[in-house]
């Protein structure tokens, strides 16, 4: 892929220095980056990713912001660069969501996208009575609160590759949808994978899902209500993105969406679907900044 092929705003974001960082969430260590960490006076702004992703995702998006943010992407538990867990729950999850917008300072403001959007709503649901926002990225709400489904142990071992090139190769979006433009697509595959001894494998930890246990807090004794419910008592405002060729957001789903959030709140990308900013990357970028305009204020 030549440098004419790729966007002059791709390459200039990617390129933006960024530092690593690690905390401990209940023992494990969760990795974040930030773009601007000197920035101590500014608001901050947390990114979250979905499942099977990382924070490399965002870092065609994040760069965009700095001006007005302390800018952070996380790598969720059993993801990029944060411990692979023996046992996951949603509240931990949560909790590690947190523990990152905690360390950054109260009114952060959290973007999550998809999976990570649902993590971030529990904690906001749960622990963000310090938070400015929360932006949901094409992350479903429901009213209806269904039984965590099972997930059988996966039988195959972790696979690993001779080369980048052929781990890349095997790589997809989950759900799947068009390929987005190559630029795209080959950046975050890349960061997908780890060398290992000599050979690649993925970061993603395969066995999330069915290491996912049911939460247990006599402490705190939370129970969590439907997604809807949970939208409407949080105390930050809560807005959506979501894509209109997103399977998880059909025309008739909208006027629902509407009831909960506000259609001040709901904002759309046309032609996009799940994974709408590797589809529309400058179109999301300008929409999350009307957004976060709103916060500002």
């Amino acid at each position: 892929m030549t440098n004419e092929q790729t966007p002059a705003w791709f390459r200039q974001y990617v390129s933006q220095p960024r530092t690593s960082h690690f905390l401990r969430s209940q023992g494990n260590l969760v990795h974040y980056q930030m773009w601007n960490a000197e920035d101590k006076n500014k608001p901050a702004l947390l990114f979250v990713h979905g499942h099977a992703a990382q924070s490399h995702w965002w870092d065609f998006i994040a760069p965009a912001f700095t001006k007005d943010f302390r800018v952070a992407a996380m790598d969720l538990a059993g993801h990029g660069d944060s411990d692979h867990q023996d046992e996951y729950t949603v509240l931990g999850i949560a909790n590690c969501i947190s523990a990152v917008a905690d360390q950054l300072g109260t009114q952060t403001t959290i973007v999550g996208h998809s999976f990570g959007g649902t993590m971030s709503r529990i904690a906001a649901f749960t622990q963000g009575a310090d938070l400015k926002g929360l932006v949901l990225v094409d992350s479903l709400i429901s009213d209806s609160k269904g039984a965590r489904r099972s997930h059988p142990q996966a039988k195959s071992k972790q696979h690993h590759y001779a080369s980048i090139e052929a781990a890349m190769k095997r790589f997809r979006l989950k759900p799947p949808q068009p390929k987005p433009p190559a630029y795209l697509f080959d950046y975050i595959s890349r960061h997908s994978f780890k060398a290992i001894q000599g050979s690649f494998s993925f970061k993603l930890d395969h066995h999330l899902f069915s290491k996912m246990v049911e939460d247990i807090d006599s402490d705190t004794d939370i129970s969590l209500p439907d997604a809807a419910t949970m939208v409407k008592k949080i105390s930050c405002p809560v807005f959506q993105i979501y894509g209109t060729q997103s399977r998880f957001f059909p025309p008739e789903s909208i006027a629902s969406l509407e009831s909960w959030l506000g259609p001040d709140h709901i904002f759309r990308i046309d032609a996009a679907h799940h994974h709408l900013f590797l589809d529309r990357p400058v179109e999301f970028t300008q929409m999350l900044g009307h957004v976060l305009s709103k916060l500002l204020k």
